[in-house]
């Protein structure tokens, strides 16, 4: 049933006062209300009773309602406001330690590296039992020719347990690989390593030259990979040699026949 807004004063009037039968079937069909005709006066006076009664109810409970959504609106903006206000002024420090043993070789350019590492309890216990708190730093070029492996150190130092946790390195040479070896001393003299880090790949400094030329031939579905012999430096001299190597394949290939760079 849908009625009117009805001021809480004029429904608590009506409430005191002794009204009419008029009256009151004029404020039953304000509120909506359907009366029979031979309804008598007390019958109207307590539907409109118990109308009026459900309409304070209604009014209390949206008062009521409003009030507490209000409460909470400003609740919530008062939280915001301190929690934007906790998240500005924060400062977040990091650990100076995550007692793990890590230890990390990263590119800086073609010519340095930069290293970080971190330890455990136990490793940094073993250091100050057996190393005095020092700690040895390696740097290792690894050099892989005819698939045998060298080692080469390049690069020797020692640095305090306490006060180094990361390092950057001069390469000597570039396109190469490097890793890095955290070593302690043992009473003996003998370093032992500790941590290695990851292998890097170290980028040319430059663009290399070609060491090679590969032909493909369209007829056999070939490929055909040959060394250069000689170092080309200009257009002329690279048309000149690549006129030469087409014809000393088509001689040896006889009778293909030589077309816009393939062989057809």
């Amino acid at each position: 049933m849908k009625v009117e807004k009805v001021s809480k004063d004029i429904l608590t009037a009506f409430k005191s006062e002794e009204p009419t039968i008029q009256q009151l079937r004029n404020v039953a069909k304000n509120l909506g209300l359907n009366l029979k005709r031979n309804m008598k006066k007390n019958d109207i006076l307590k539907l409109v009773i118990q109308e009026i009664r459900k309409l304070e109810k209604s009014v209390n409970e949206y008062i009521d309602n409003k009030s507490k959504g209000t409460a909470i609106i400003s609740t919530v903006s008062k939280k915001e406001k301190e929690s934007k206000k906790t998240k500005k002024d924060r400062v977040v420090t990091l650990p100076e330690t995550y007692n793990k043993d890590v230890c990390r070789l990263m590119l800086v350019n073609p010519k340095w590296t930069y290293a970080y590492w971190d330890f455990s309890e136990k490793t940094k216990n073993d250091i100050k039992k057996y190393s005095k708190n020092k700690i040895y730093i390696r740097l290792i070029k690894i050099d892989r020719e005819d698939k045998i492996q060298s080692k080469e150190t390049v690069f020797f130092d020692t640095a305090d347990l306490e006060n180094t946790k990361s390092y950057y390195f001069n390469v000597p040479k570039d396109d190469s690989n490097y890793v890095v070896q955290l070593e302690i001393e043992s009473k003996k003299g003998v370093f032992k390593p500790i941590l290695e880090s990851n292998e890097l790949k170290i980028p040319p400094l430059s663009q290399k030259e070609p060491q090679e030329e590969r032909w493909f031939f369209v007829k056999k579905h070939e490929i055909v990979v040959e060394k250069l012999t000689s170092k080309p430096s200009t257009y002329e001299e690279i048309s000149q040699m690549y006129k030469k190597k087409f014809d000393e394949i088509g001689k040896n290939l006889n009778p293909l026949i030589l077309s816009g760079g393939f062989l057809k």
